[in-house]
């Protein structure tokens, strides 16, 4: 019977989905949605298969069949050789080292099944061809740190496990790189996620998780939330797939300090999701940077809109069935809005009104979505810039600090010169005044 992974992806590719110039008509939010809800489906109802060759953990410490290459020092289990079996651990408390060498399958059955198991570390160990490389259900207080899994239709499968810590691992080339399943309080901290034909990390029906610090890249979707509330993915970088991250069906998240660029979609997209909280992050050089489809009632601010093609766009503009989505876009007066690349305003006063004398680092008027959604206090200044005459941050101030601002004289937000760090005193324009400080400082250099 043809291997189940070679026919899932194989499906996959025969339908385009990996390439790179999609047609947006074909390739849409639904497109994704029905999609990740069937093979999500079909991932869950898959029992797991033992290959005839299974090698055991006994519960009583001992190694099953005694010739297989793993030697064990008290609690510690170390590969002395590549493995071609599934292993099953029936053991808690105990440390997995694979020493670097290649746990190998033939693209169906689980290659390492820590089912019920508690207290496991699983390090270093390559995991491949297998229709799950690493298994956990029912499985608490684990960690897998180190691992690279790959060319297997789930790389690393959590279900009904809570409190397992994933760090430093590599998922490649699967159909998914790792899903968590009816699983709280996990901690994804670190990881790689690359060329995976689905989506890097699926979390669903969960709460507590935590996203931290992981790269996703070249995948279909980097990151899926769906039906899920009260996680935080934060610090992460999700660039150049076909979706950034995806958001149905969930409530009460956090999505703070990610950059978000070059996706061949859109950054964000949400369906039906409200109470989120997205902060400081950077969206740029989408095709959109966010897209939103009857998800009203999240609150975004201090993100950094930059260049994407479209900043914002709600389905309801183009599908009047659709419910429009109402958001709050800004954390109310001084604490102030985003900053989108192609706002146009000015900053010549300041107040809850913006009708006092004096700029305030917020713009004069709003930023205007659509009649239901605008920021009401849209930074002129990406959040958190601090102007400095070294330009470039090479930690001199020379010629070159001179002629960003030369080239950006004139400029202004939404020109096309501007120059953000070339505006040193925060007006909102590149002048003669910017062009004296840099030349007070020129020759300087970083103490």
């Amino acid at each position: 019977m043809e291997d189940f992974s070679v026919r899932v992806i194989s499906r996959l590719n025969n339908l385009g989905l990996r390439e790179r110039k999609l047609s947006r008509r074909i390739v849409s939010e639904l497109t994704l949605t029905l999609l990740l809800v069937s093979m999500l489906t079909l991932v869950f109802n898959i029992q797991p298969v033992k290959a005839s060759g299974t090698i055991y953990i006994r519960p009583d410490g001992t190694v099953y069949p005694s010739t297989s290459p793993i030697s064990r020092v008290g609690d510690v289990y170390t590969f002395t050789d590549d493995i071609h079996e599934t292993i099953v651990v029936e053991r808690d408390n105990i440390i997995i080292d694979g020493n670097s060498c290649k746990l190998q399958g033939s693209g169906t059955d689980i290659g390492l099944d820590l089912s019920y198991r508690h207290n496991v570390t699983v390090k270093n160990t390559i995991v491949t061809w297998f229709e799950y490389g690493v298994w956990l259900e029912h499985s608490n207080n684990s960690r897998l740190i180190g691992n690279t899994v790959s060319n297997s239709v789930d790389g690393i499968y959590i279900s009904s496990s809570n409190n397992n810590v994933l760090e430093g691992n590599v998922a490649l080339n699967n159909l998914a790189g790792t899903t968590i399943t009816y699983s709280n309080n996990n901690m994804f901290i670190g990881n790689f996620l690359f060329y995976n034909s689905l989506f890097g990390l699926a979390i669903s029906f969960s709460s507590n998780n935590t996203g931290s610090i992981n790269t996703f890249s070249n995948n279909w979707a980097g990151i899926v939330l769906e039906y899920s509330s009260f996680n935080r993915l934060t610090g992460n970088i999700v660039s150049d797939n076909i979706y950034g991250i995806v958001i149905p069906h969930s409530n009460n998240n956090t999505v703070c300090l990610n950059f978000v660029s070059d996706n061949y979609y859109y950054g964000i997209g949400m369906f039906s999701s409200t109470d989120n909280v997205l902060f400081r992050n950077s969206f740029s050089y989408n095709w959109v940077g966010i897209w939103l489809s009857s998800s009203s009632n999240n609150k975004l601010h201090h993100n950094l809109f930059i260049h994407n093609t479209r900043q914002v766009y709600d389905k309801s503009w183009d599908y009047p069935s659709i419910i429009p989505s109402k958001n709050v876009w800004d954390d109310g007066y001084s604490s102030g809005g985003n900053y989108w690349s192609d706002y146009n305003g000015t900053d010549l006063f300041s107040g809850s009104f913006q009708n006092e004398t004096g700029g305030d680092g917020i713009g004069d008027t709003p930023y205007v979505i659509d009649e239901n959604n605008r920021d009401r206090y849209p930074l002129i200044h990406p959040y958190g810039y601090v102007p400095s005459p070294d330009l470039n941050d090479d930690g001199k101030v020379d010629i070159e600090d001179i002629s960003t601002a030369a080239l950006a004289f004139g400029s202004y937000p939404s020109h096309p010169r501007w120059k953000v760090q070339a505006d040193i005193n925060k007006d909102s324009k590149v002048d003669i005044r910017d062009i004296v400080l840099i030349a007070k400082n020129f020759g300087k250099t970083r103490p």
